[in-house]
């Protein structure tokens, strides 16, 4: 039994001079993580891959761009460079909901009582002696959990924390002249 957590967006538009995303008509409210966002100016173009940066780059005084480059996922929010102009945008995420394609598809609305579920529906069937069904309900188990895992993990990642190196780049360590 698979289930899809992916989902794409398509030409969601993108107003001049927005610096956060998550206020665009038309946005997904099953969103748990963006993956992958892309940006064009019209439909005569091919969508670019903006780059996921930990922190934004400040612009220099006085300049600006036309069309989105950089984005930054932070406290459950897309952050971007603003563009000077309007524009599409594609985004691939990971939803909170997988796909329904029938009766039978699950409706996971918290995968850690999903992972729950299962490992102690494992459990169970492991001391009945169903021990081919209780190792398919733990690796169930399993895949939710690593998925919980990768959320969250992802999501961290791109938290920046680092301060400056303590020897300011010259080379030598823990001497303010620079000089060993």
């Amino acid at each position: 039994m698979g289930v899809d957590f992916r989902k794409r967006v398509d030409d969601l538009t993108y107003t001049a001079n927005e610096d956060v995303l998550d206020d665009l008509a038309g946005w997904p409210t099953d969103l748990w993580m963006v993956e992958v966002i892309k940006y064009r100016k019209n439909t005569a173009e091919g969508y670019v891959e903006l780059v996921r940066k930990d922190d934004l780059p400040k612009l220099p005084a006085g300049t600006t761009t036309d069309r989105l480059r950089y984005w930054m996922w932070q406290n459950r929010q897309v952050t971007v460079v603003p563009a000077t102009e309007n524009g599409l945008l594609q985004f691939d995420y990971l939803s909170i909901l997988p796909d329904l394609t029938g009766p039978s598809s699950p409706l996971l609305i918290d995968m850690s009582v999903s992972v729950l579920a299962y490992r102690t529906a494992a459990d169970a069937k492991g001391t009945r002696g169903q021990k081919e069904e209780a190792g398919w309900l733990m690796a169930l188990a399993k895949d939710f959990s690593d998925k919980i895992v990768n959320i969250q993990v992802k999501n961290q990642q791109f938290v920046a924390r680092r301060g400056q190196p303590e020897h300011g780049g010259r080379g030598a360590y823990n001497h303010p002249s620079g000089v060993i």
